[in-house]
């Protein structure tokens, strides 16, 4: 109440009470909800970011009103993207505060959050899927969790309206244009209905039509009501907003005000000037401390204005905001596993060409191998005198040839198709972690997919050796053929969550791709090591290739280098550690997503 937390009091007129995200106010005998979705105001004051010693940001404050368009400018480096970071709740100041509507952010994110909308200089759209299945989408995994199948579509139709994309509901993403696609982006945000739009650079690579087109929206979604902060270096762009705010190159605060003011503070003509002026005229020092000591600077220190009496800006008791309905973990993963599966089979070619590469394996395994491969006297010598096994030819070395290749196979399947899931959509992922979506339906909607997809791979190689390659009926538990199927299936998942780990850990999709070759090479040289040292052969129960090769060859009785002998027990024991192996890449994987700090460029 009135800013402070409280357990009981007496409500009097004018009272302003806040419960989560909303906030109310006694009027007379009533109590009265106020609308703050598009009657938002922010605030910073002296918000400070230093990476080490170095300062990023230099005690910042402004405010910006409810409804007004305010400009973000500096030269490259300034730190406009690390304050839009810090507008929106990505990175908390070293120092001072941001508040949304008298609220700090950072102490009760969960109550603004939904206030919020950013569009990132990266789209934050799937660009296989069309306008309207993305919003979709975005509708179901953002919107409260009772909102209705008809309510997220009415509200699709209307932010389509609103951005002018009604004609190009069933268009693909990936054929649009670059004002189309940030439209699209922002209309991901809109779903929402934020009242504090964040654009980070929305006219970049756009060429003056398109940035016209986009702009004029912009002030469409300003005369709604909804406040719009952007970073933008174009100077057409920032005289049409209400106010600016322009950064030196070491991210100090040389000016806030309007953009009439600023003609008239730097004495030029074009905002263009601006930047000669601020990086040669003077030290950057000096126009900080110019800005300060001038009337626009004390304005912009400590003026709350009106709209936040009776309501103050920081809670003199800070406490936890109750957290926002999220939805559950059953439908968040099916969401996203429909999602998932749609851009996949969407993209025809790309599946097509996964699938050719496990039928020109087989083909060419079948070309390769004989009936006898999985026979390991066949192997050794076709006199079938099995005394030979184990004189001439090593037992562990026995018909390996066959069963190492399709492993490293499977195990290639799994990990190439995975390398490029999580780093490739990194803005959209971490736009919807900010949003609520969680780490572990993320996660394991990934594992399903992609699952599903190497499965086929598997079955599709696998069938074609079967064909040439004699394989015995009967196996430990069940048919030998499809014990060889469900090793082939749990090597490829688990080599599918090395590639998960990999591509969570690196920053872009061609470095991901370049490091999976790296990991599985030592998969393929020892492989079980048949032939090397001791050393060597303990080296190998780190990887996948050993303990798949040698529960194949347990399925169909060939003689292998290692301790457990045949039987259930010895084929359990290989299948739990393939089982191990993946539970802990993905434990890892996960542990990265969670930690690693969500950046949207």
């Amino acid at each position: 109440m009135n800013g402070r937390r409280v357990e009981q009091s007496i409500l009097e007129e004018g009272d302003l009470l806040r419960i989560g995200p909303y906030r109310l106010s006694v009027q007379g005998t009533e109590i009265r909800w106020l609308d703050d979705d598009l009657r938002v105001r922010l605030d910073a004051s002296s918000v400070r970011v230093a990476v080490g010693r170095k300062v990023l940001l230099h005690d910042l404050s402004f405010a910006v009103p409810p409804a007004q368009r305010l400009g973000v400018a500096g030269p490259s480096g300034a730190g406009k993207s690390t304050l839009l970071d810090a507008l929106v709740g990505l990175r908390r100041p070293d120092a001072g505060h941001i508040e949304i509507n008298g609220v700090d952010l950072y102490e009760h994110r969960s109550a603004v959050q939904s206030l919020l909308g950013y569009t990132p200089q990266q789209n934050i759209v799937h660009r296989r899927l069309t306008v309207e299945r993305a919003l979709l989408y975005s509708a179901r995994l953002r919107l409260p969790r009772d909102v209705s199948a008809g309510e997220a579509a009415q509200r699709i139709d209307q932010v389509l309206h609103e951005l002018e994309l009604t004609e190009s509901r069933g268009v693909e993403i990936s054929r649009m244009s670059g004002g189309e696609l940030k439209r699209v982006s922002m209309a991901t945000e809109l779903i929402v209905n934020p009242g504090l739009i964040v654009l980070d650079e929305p006219t970049a690579a756009l060429d003056p039509g398109l940035t016209r087109r986009l702009i004029d929206v912009v002030n469409t979604l300003a005369a709604a009501g909804r406040t719009i902060v952007l970073a933008t270096h174009d100077v057409e762009t920032l005289r049409e907003c209400d106010l600016l705010l322009f950064l030196t190159s070491d991210g100090r605060l040389a000016f806030y005000g309007t953009p009439e003011q600023a003609f008239e503070y730097f004495n030029v003509r074009d905002l263009a000037n601006v930047y000669r002026r601020v990086e040669t005229e003077e030290t950057l020092e000096r126009w900080e401390q110019r800005f300060r000591d001038s009337d626009l600077g004390r304005a912009a220190v400590g003026e709350k204005g009106a709209e936040n009496q009776g309501d103050p800006a920081r809670p003199q008791t800070r406490t936890r905001a109750p957290a926002r309905p999220q939805r559950s973990f059953v439908s968040q993963f099916a969401l996203l596993v429909m999602r998932r599966g749609e851009i996949l089979l969407r993209d025809r070619w790309n599946v097509l060409l996964l699938l050719a590469q496990a039928v020109a394996i087989g083909i060419l395994l079948a070309l390769l191998f004989g009936a006898d491969a999985l026979d390991p006297v066949g192997a050794v010598s076709a006199t079938k005198d099995r005394s030979l096994i184990g004189n001439i030819v090593p037992a562990g070395a026995l018909a390996t040839a066959l069963p190492l290749i399709l492993v490293a196979s499977a195990v290639w399947f799994g990990a190439i198709n995975a390398a490029r899931e999580v780093v490739g959509e990194l803005p959209v992922w971490a736009r919807e972690r900010q949003s609520g979506l969680r780490v572990l339906p993320y996660l394991a909607s990934k594992v399903l997919v992609l699952g599903v997809l190497a499965a086929v791979q598997v079955a599709v190689m696998l069938g074609i050796v079967a064909l040439r390659v004699d394989v015995p009926r009967a196996g430990v538990l069940t048919y030998a053929l499809l014990e060889l199927y469900a090793t082939l299936l749990l090597a490829a998942i688990a080599g599918q969550s090395i590639g998960l780990l990999i591509s969570a850990s690196v920053s872009n999709p061609d470095r991901a791709q370049s490091i999976v070759p790296i990991v599985l090479i030592p998969q393929i040289v020892v492989a079980g090591g048949p032939l090397a040292g001791h050393l060597s052969y303990r080296f190998s129960s780190l990887t996948i290739t050993r303990w798949a090769v040698e529960a194949m060859k347990i399925s169909v009785q060939i003689p292998y280098r290692g301790d457990a002998g045949f039987g259930v027990r010895a084929f359990l024991i290989h299948w739990f550690m393939l089982l191990l192996m993946t539970v802990v890449s993905l434990a890892a994987t996960g542990a990265v997503l969670t930690v690693r700090k969500p950046r949207l460029r």
